[in-house]
C-alpha cells in the first residue's frame, strides 16, 4: 500500500504505519517467515536491538527496537528506534515497509539527527 502524499494527512499515515506494524507482528507470531529467539527477561529491549543491529541480526532488531516503542512512546530513543527498524527492513528487503518508518522519523522528529539520515534512504529509494 502507498501513501503516495499521505504524509500531510497524520491520521492516515499514522493509520498506514500501524497496518504495517500488525503485519510483521503477526509475520512474528505466526513464525512463518520470521525465526526470532526471544528473550524472556529482557529488560532493555533497545539495549538488545542495538546488539543485534551490530550483528545484523535484522528480525531479531526489529522486534527489539518495536518493543521499545511500545514500552516507551515518549522515550529519548524513539527516533532512533524507529529510524533503525527502517534500516533492518530495508536490509531484509522488505523497502516498501521501511518506508513508512522512516516517514515517520521525518515527519515527527523534524529536528532530529535520524530525519536526516531517513531523509536521504528515502531518496535513495526513490531513484
Amino acid at each position: 500500500e502507498k501513501l503516495g502524499k499521505g504524509r500531510d494527512n497524520v491520521k492516515q499515515y499514522l493509520l498506514e504505519h500501524t497496518k504495517i506494524m500488525d503485519k510483521i507482528e503477526k509475520e512474528i507470531k505466526s513464525g512463518k517467515v520470521w525465526a526470532v529467539k526471544v528473550e524472556k527477561d529482557e529488560k532493555d529491549p533497545f539495549a538488545s536491538g542495538e546488539e543485534n543491529f551490530k550483528k545484523k541480526q535484522w528480525q531479531e532488531a526489529v522486534v527489539d527496537y518495536n518493543k521499545y516503542r511500545k514500552a516507551n512512546p515518549k522515550g529519548k530513543q524513539f527516533a532512533t528506534a524507529t529510524y533503525k527498524i527502517g534500516v533492518a527492513l530495508q536490509e531484509l528487503g522488505m523497502s516498501e515497509e521501511a518506508k513508512a518508518f522512516f516517514d515517520e522519523v521525518v515527519s515527527r522528529f523534524p529536528k532530529a539527527a535520524e530525519a536526516k539520515k531517513a531523509a536521504g534512504r528515502l531518496k535513495a529509494m526513490k531513484k
